[in-house]
């Protein structure tokens, strides 16, 4: 640690002892001393005792005050410079390091730097820190060509470093450049792996190195090390660090040393090189220095590792995530065999059953750039057509992602149109794990990325009429979209300069039907309530401080663990009604504060502040829209159990949860699962079951769980009366697994045909999820609502919009399950309107298939006959069905049909099959290779060329 300007380090006891003059101490690095923190902070708060007109200012990253004495003091922080100011930051910088009269106009030198930081793509780094921006200037004013990596950015400052004659001794004769870089970059090494070594220790170590390197003396390297060191500390690049007793060695910026240590991870031979990377592969420590690697020799060494990790480890997104990092680098290369057999492997977990490990494969393929990996185009055109729809999914987001210039428009019109029609039905989406005491939430994160990929690729070139129809589909089939969907997607409109369409973007959303566009921008105005009325008012206090410099950070941890930017956007809407009860809401946001020990006073000044800003807004004329005026927070953990401490009405905290807010009702839940326990609990819940209604009863079957009788609950609750929300009741048993029994029948018979769509559908969810092959007393009802619903269920969408709820689908898989429908009956189903029922009836088939050889012959003669559509008849080829050669044989008749589609599938999924006659499936590829539609030909020689290299 230094303290004051002479960098002398001193003890806790000086400190004490010292007799200083009225002054300011400075004091840096306080993170940075390990055990001696607690010492160092002590003293530090002895001096402010004994010396009251001193000041003392400590500058530390947030642990040296978190975790230290000094927690209670005031302090500042630096917020980050943001990524889409670094061209405005580099132009100050640089104004002031050129004259007035300099060569550049004042209106050339931003547009020049614009163009620099978009070619080269270093606005991302330089904006990491003020030293790092400082050297963009530098740089931009010195070289005319911007870096194209991360990796020649860093090359280029340690250039501008080595050549800068500035100095602060007179220069002796410095070592030769090899060896004074050399040096450099293995203190790098040291630096990183060990931050604490002396300084004497590691000129010991980077003198052996130079020893066996040079073959000279051991005093002779020690010379030209020291005079290394010297070299770069009189450079700047790095800087001692002293301290009673120890004397360090630390590079000026953190990447500095990882960019020195990458150099010298790549100067290593190659089994010291891996045996050194093999150890740090799982520390998230050593990612900027790996991150460094890929830009050396070392790149493909280093993706070889971590494939092979992949091997090894359970498949998690951040595993994942690291492979794709280092793999899409144009640096890097493997083995063409290796290669195909790792993306191989990732894409087979894309098509896996199991929608929880497909979503995690899947998100990363969406969201790392595989542009530069034209194997994982084929592989992605393959997943169009797997036999679940998750995995069909994941192959169009891959596509609509990265290679959208080779996805036919028409194709990916069609698909646009069906995941929005599904994503209508709440069971589409696979459900993540939460944090949160009331189970997991739908991830959206895929279906998002595909639709906005989609829309990138089919918005742009095309007339408004086109595109406003496109986007009234969209937000016609998104009742529940979220604030991050349509801030997303307002920013496309801005990048294609339909700004216009905005406010049509929410007048097309569903969710929008029955409000008073009258009213100018009502969405901004109740948007704007949330920050102006609901939320800040709740911790305005009269003894509020001055406002904070450091954002609103405390208010923006309530929204963020409160849940409120996380549903859906209608939501807002709620405070601008006559149910808003904020004196109530205001008194639970209070709670909520003291639960997640965010502190009153900090919150008070918080809240004036985005009072103000949206005050100051209004009185501009604007209206805040999507613009969220607090800033990104890691909130951490909440400690529930605090609940138990606040003085609350719990009878008002009951009342919330019949809030027509979710976010309301979800918080108030929250309180109540930890204040009440037992009978309290039970009476509660039997209250909320019976006067609850819509959403709040998905909170109030939740806080059932823990009762013993919680199912019995539910199940009386059903019987009565009925209102909506019923659903969530029907939910919260499938989910727990609760048994359908006979003694369910009169509920299930109300549920399945008298109560509505959407309690159909999740009462025939949880008989499907629930029954076994046993209960055939199910029969009669099933069938009997399949009938009702074909007749009585509204009619499908056939223009775009939402797809209206029915329970046939759910109802169709139970009965497959318990008495499966015959072959013909369920061939007339895969023309049925719904595109989930007939979905439901090719898995129907192919189970009847996968049981009997007499079905399976009917199943390949239809195909034949085309009585299935292209992308059913590629489920059927696709499935567990155990084709015998003679099946595909048969098959093969499609490889002469007139539509191309058929012809193309023949050539992908049955010339391929495993069991196909590799002679005979040659022959039927050699006699289309002229075929008239150019994706056949293209198969047809993609597969001629895979045999031959066989």
């Amino acid at each position: 640690m230094q303290l004051g300007t002479d960098g002398t380090g001193v003890s806790r006891e000086q400190l004490r002892a010292a007799s200083l003059p009225e002054l300011v101490l400075l004091c840096d690095g306080l993170d940075e001393c390990g055990e001696r923190q607690f010492d160092i902070a002590s003293g530090l708060k002895d001096i402010s005792a004994s010396h009251p007109s001193y000041r003392i200012v400590v500058t530390t990253r947030p642990i040296g005050y978190s975790s230290s004495e000094l927690h209670d003091w005031r302090h500042y922080e630096i917020m980050p410079l943001a990524e889409a100011d670094t061209a405005k930051h580099l132009e100050m910088l640089c104004r002031c390091a050129l004259d007035e009269d300099g060569v550049e106009g004042t209106d050339e030198l931003l547009p020049r730097i614009r163009a620099y930081l978009e070619e080269g793509g270093a606005s991302k780094v330089l904006a990491r820190s003020p030293l790092l921006l400082a050297f963009g200037a530098a740089l931009f004013l010195k070289w005319r060509d911007p870096s194209k990596t991360k990796l020649e950015l860093y090359q280029r400052i340690f250039g501008l470093i080595d050549d800068s004659s500035a100095g602060r001794l007179a220069a002796p004769k410095w070592p030769a450049k090899a060896i004074r870089n050399s040096v450099l970059n293995e203190l790098g090494w040291l630096v990183s792996t060990a931050p604490l070594r002396a300084a004497d220790e590691l000129k010991r170590q980077c003198a052996k190195t130079l020893e066996r390197a040079l073959g000279v003396t051991y005093l002779r390297a020690l010379a030209e090390v020291e005079a290394s060191v010297e070299y770069w500390e009189e450079k700047g690049l790095i800087e001692r660090l002293r301290h009673p007793g120890i004397d360090l060695i630390a590079f000026i910026h953190k990447t500095c040393g990882e960019f020195a240590a990458a150099l010298h991870l790549s100067e290593m031979g190659p089994n010291e090189a891996r045996e050194a990377m093999e150890t740090v592969l799982a520390d998230p420590d050593w990612d900027e220095i790996l991150d460094f690697a890929t830009g050396t020799p070392l790149a493909s060494m280093l993706a070889e590792l971590l494939v092979a990790k992949f091997e090894d480890v359970d498949h998690d997104e951040s595993t994942l995530d690291r492979v794709f990092r280092v793999l899409v680098r144009p640096e890097t290369s493997l083995p063409p065999a290796e290669f195909s057999a790792f993306l191989e492997r990732v894409f087979a977990l894309a098509r896996s059953e199991d929608r929880q490990k497909a979503y995690r494969v899947g998100l990363c393929l969406s969201e790392h750039d595989l542009s530069r990996i034209p194997e994982a185009e084929a592989m992605a055109s393959a997943l169009v057509s797997a036999p679940t729809e998750w995995s069909r999914l994941v192959g169009w987001a891959i596509l609509a992602c990265h290679f959208p210039a080779n996805v036919h428009r028409n194709a990916l019109e069609d698909a646009l149109t069906h995941f929005l029609e599904r994503s209508g039905d709440r069971d589409f989406f696979v459900l993540r794990d939460s944090k949160l005491p009331f189970g997991p939430f739908p991830e959206r994160g895929i279906f998002e990325n595909f639709v906005l990929g989609a829309l990138k690729s089919l918005l742009p070139d095309q007339d408004a009429e086109y595109q406003d129809r496109l986007i009234a589909d969209v937000w016609k089939s998104q009742p529940n979209a979220t604030l991050g969907l349509m801030s997303r997607f307002e920013a496309l409109l801005s990048d294609l300069g339909r700004e216009d369409a905005s406010s049509p973007l929410f007048r097309a959303a569903g969710f929008l039907e029955g409000f008073d566009f009258s009213i100018p921008d009502k969405f901004g105005a109740a948007y704007a309530a949330v920050f102006t009325e609901v939320v800040p008012p709740a911790f305005v206090r009269d003894d509020a401080g001055l406002a904070p410099e450091t954002g609103q950070k405390c208010l923006a941890a309530i929204f963020e663990l409160a849940g409120i930017q996380r549903v859906p956007a209608n939501d807002v809407y709620v405070w601008l009604t006559g149910d808003s009860r904020l004196d109530a809401v205001h008194a639970l946001l209070r709670a909520a504060a003291y639960i997640y020990r965010l502190p009153a006073e900090r919150l008070a000044a918080e809240a004036r502040q985005v009072i103000a800003f949206g005050e100051s807004l209004r009185r501009d004329g604007k209206t805040m829209r999507l613009l969220n005026p607090l800033p990104d927070v890691d909130a951490g953990e909440v400690d529930w159990s605090r609940a138990n401490e606040i003085v609350i009405d719990m009878e008002l905290v009951e009342g919330l949860v019949h809030h027509p807010s979710q976010w309301v009702q979800r918080l108030a839940a929250l309180v109540i699962n930890e204040r009440l326990h037992g009978t309290a609990r039970r009476n509660a819940c039997e209250r909320l079951l019976e006067a609850g209604t819509g959403d709040s009863l998905h909170w109030a079957a939740a806080l059932t769980a823990e009762l013993p009788d919680g199912c019995d609950l539910l199940i009386n609750r059903l019987g009565g009366r009925d209102t909506a929300g019923l659903h969530h009741l029907f939910e919260n048993l499938r989910n727990r697994g609760c048994r359908v029994t006979p003694a369910h029948l009169s509920v299930l018979e109300e549920a399945l045909v008298n109560r509505g769509a959407k309690t159909a559908v999740s009462a025939a969810r949880w008989c499907q999820h629930a029954a076994s092959s046993d209960d055939t007393w199910l029969v009669e009802l099933l069938c009997s609502a399949c009938s009702y619903w074909l007749e009585h269920e509204e009619p499908y969408p056939k223009s775009g919009g939402i797809v209206p709820d029915s329970p046939r689908e759910a109802l169709l898989r139970t009965l497959c399950r318990i008495a499966p429908l015959a072959f013909e009956e369920l061939v007339s189903l895969t023309k049925d309107p719904r595109s989930d029922v007939k979905d439901a009836a090719i898995d129907g088939i192919i189970g009847l298939a996968g049981k009997s050889c007499d079905e399976k012959s009917r199943v390949v003669e239809s195909i034949v006959a085309k009585r299935f559509s292209s992308r059913q008849v590629e489920e059927l080829l696709e499935s567990g069905i155990p084709y015998r050669l003679e099946d595909l044989l048969t098959l093969c008749a499609l490889c002469q049909d007139r539509e191309p589609a058929y012809r193309l599938i023949a050539v992908r999924r049955v010339l391929t099959h495993t069991a196909m006659d590799p002679k005979k499936a040659l022959a039927a590829a050699d006699s289309m290779r002229g075929d008239d539609a150019g994706n056949v030909r293209d198969a047809v020689h993609q597969f001629l060329d895979q045999r031959r290299e066989r």
